[in-house]
């Protein structure tokens, strides 16, 4: 799939540029949701205390915490695209000198 992805993705700059932004936006909404969550949790339980553990605002925080690992698959994506993009533009402002 690296491959791949370097032929198809990473050889066009525009389409580089498009899946940079999709892959940061899907990062971003992942985590500022996750943070809000686990946020207003925290506010529960510091609020409630016991009852909140009993009702299970605990196990809710537990279960969030591994939903971060779906956010990290943009970033995946992101890094060699960004790599790429300034790669590509190494070498237009390299080429161009010659």
């Amino acid at each position: 799939m690296c491959a791949a992805f370097q032929r198809v993705v990473l050889s066009r700059l525009w389409l580089t540029f498009v899946v940079l932004g999709i892959s940061l936006f899907a990062f971003g909404a992942g985590t500022v949701n996750l943070g809000l969550l686990l946020m207003a949790n925290s506010r529960l339980l510091a609020q409630y205390g016991w009852q909140a553990v009993m009702d299970g605002a605990l196990r809710q925080t537990i279960e969030l915490l591994p939903t971060g690992y779906p956010a990290s698959p943009p970033t995946w994506c992101s890094r060699p695209a960004s790599t790429g993009s300034r790669t590509g533009w190494a070498l237009r402002i390299v080429g161009s000198r010659t």
